[in-house]
């Protein structure tokens, strides 16, 4: 092993580590999490990604009238809007 090799750190799991992939829909976009099996939750870390992409989908979409991004683009150009 070289120098950079030995100073860079594994982030890879090894061929056989066991792991599970989840699937969402979001943003217009196929989304897909691949969580290593170990002493925590893989499907409880899925629900909480999956669910910050919502709560983002929510607030950034154009095709949601209720959207953050939808009010500002509403009324910017007649006064300021308070965004998050």
């Amino acid at each position: 092993m070289n120098r950079r090799g030995f100073l860079t750190p594994a982030i890879a799991q090894p061929a056989d580590a066991a792991v599970v992939r989840l699937g969402w829909r979001a943003m217009a976009t196929g989304w897909e999490l691949v969580v290593p099996v170990s002493p925590r939750d893989p499907l409880a870390a899925g629900r909480d990604s999956f669910a910050l992409l919502d709560r983002l989908e929510e607030q950034l979409s154009v095709y949601r009238d209720n959207s953050e991004v939808s009010r500002l683009n509403r009324t910017a150009l007649a006064r300021p809007v308070r965004v998050e």
